[in-house]
C-alpha cells in the first residue's frame, strides 16, 4: 500500500477527537523530550500529546504547555479518551464582516448566523491569567490553514475559562509545564491491569459471563470502584485458578 494511503487509512481507523491523549515513539519528539528531561531533571518517558486536528495524512499534536508537533500515525503507540470541548464560535467570515460595521453596531452582540459549531484546540493566557482559545470548526469550510483565535459566547467563554487547565488542554502562558501530558497515565494503566488480570481469571474458571463483561471494558469503561464491588474475589481467585493445559 502505498505510505500516503496507509497513513490515511491509520489516521481514520484512530478516530481520534479533539483533546484524546497520545503516546508518541517518533524519533524526533522522543529526542525532544529527553532535552526537557535532562532540563527540568524528570526521568525520561515517552511523551503524551493531546491530540489537535488532522493536517493532511499527519496528526497534529500539543504538549501541555503549547508546543506543537507534526506526526505520522505510525508513531502513536497508545491512545487515552480526553473529553472533546465543543462550543459555538464566531466564523471569520462574520468576524471580517463585522469591521465593516459601525462602532455602535459592532459593539452589539453578534447574532445566531454568525457562530458555528467548534472544538476548542488549545488556550492562550496573557499574563494576568485571561485566556483566550483556538478552535477549529466542524464545518471545514470555516476553517482556514491554522486553528481560528476565536470569539465565543458568553456561556462557552465561561465554560471554557473554567477549563483551560493543562490537565484538560494545552494551555500557553508564561508558566512552565510539563513535556507531557502524563497526567492520570499510571491509573488508567493500572486498571487496565487489573481487568486484564480479572477477564483471564474469569475465563480459566469458566465464568462467561463475567469474563464477557470484562472483555467490554475498552468500550464501556468500567470504574474501579465497580471492579471492586462486582469482582472484589475475582483477583484473589484467579491466583488459584487452574493453568490452561
Amino acid at each position: 500500500m502505498d505510505p500516503t494511503n496507509l497513513n490515511c487509512c491509520l489516521a481514520s481507523i484512530l478516530g481520534l477527537r479533539p483533546l484524546d491523549r497520545v503516546l508518541i515513539n517518533s524519533r524526533h519528539e522522543i529526542g525532544e523530550a529527553r532535552a526537557f528531561s535532562k532540563f527540568a531533571d524528570q526521568p525520561f518517558e515517552l511523551p503524551w500529546f493531546y491530540f489537535q486536528r488532522l493536517v493532511g495524512q499527519q496528526l497534529e499534536v500539543r504538549s501541555p504547555g503549547g508546543y506543537g508537533a507534526l506526526i505520522s500515525p505510525l508513531d502513536v503507540c497508545d491512545v487515552l479518551p480526553g473529553t472533546p470541548i465543543a462550543v459555538k464560535a464566531i466564523t471569520p467570515a462574520a468576524f471580517v464582516a463585522r469591521l465593516s460595521l459601525s462602532p455602535a453596531e459592532r459593539n452589539a452582540d453578534a447574532g445566531p448566523p454568525d457562530f458555528a459549531d467548534a472544538h476548542v484546540l488549545f488556550a492562550e493566557k496573557d499574563k494576568w491569567g485571561r485566556a483566550t482559545f483556538c478552535v477549529w470548526f466542524t464545518d471545514e469550510r470555516h476553517n482556514g490553514k491554522h486553528p481560528w483565535r476565536a470569539t465565543l459566547p458568553g456561556a462557552d467563554a465561561g465554560q471554557c475559562a473554567r477549563l483551560a487547565r493543562r490537565t484538560v488542554m494545552p494551555v500557553i502562558s508564561r508558566s512552565g509545564a510539563s513535556h507531557s501530558a502524563d497526567h492520570g497515565t499510571a491509573q488508567a494503566a493500572a486498571l487496565d491491569a487489573r481487568v486484564a488480570t480479572l477477564f483471564i481469571g474469569s475465563a480459566l474458571r469458566g465464568d462467561a459471563g463475567s469474563a464477557a463483561r470484562l472483555a467490554c471494558a475498552g468500550v464501556r469503561p468500567i470504574p474501579l470502584a465497580r471492579l471492586n464491588r462486582d469482582f472484589g474475589q475475582g483477583l484473589e481467585s484467579s491466583r488459584h485458578a487452574p493453568t490452561a493445559q
